[in-house]
């Protein structure tokens, strides 16, 4: 099983924004990934505690595809917060906040900010 360094949507708009908002960027690349390594029961696990229901990984049978993950997935880099001076959602932030709706106000800033490197 690889792990996973999950990112939320909403952080990697964000630091999309900061790199096209903000000059010296030209010619870099940057890997935007989550926090942390998470694998499936990770993952799982935390699902569980944040819905209180229990989540089970179940293992295929014989003919089962391979699992998510591939070892070229399996770090994490701080490029997201050098890009928007502040840490990414962690896995469990993202589960609390359940689908995007653009309401969440623990983001409601993103825009704010994003505004304000365009300046």
């Amino acid at each position: 099983e690889w792990t996973i360094g999950y990112i939320a949507r909403e952080d990697c708009a964000e630091a999309a924004a900061a790199v096209l908002a903000t000059p010296g960027h030209e010619g870099k690349a940057y890997d935007i990934t989550g926090p942390a390594l998470l694998g499936v029961r990770e993952t799982a696990a935390t699902a569980t505690a944040v819905t209180g229901k229990p989540i089970e990984v179940v293992q295929g049978g014989a003919d089962a595809r391979p699992g998510f993950g591939r070892e070229a997935m399996n770090f994490t880099t701080d490029h997201f917060q050098q890009l928007t001076g502040h840490a990414p959602m962690s896995v469990r932030q993202m589960m609390r906040q359940g689908p995007s709706s653009g309401s969440n106000p623990d983001r409601a800033s993103i825009s704010a900010r994003s505004t304000a490197l365009a300046s």
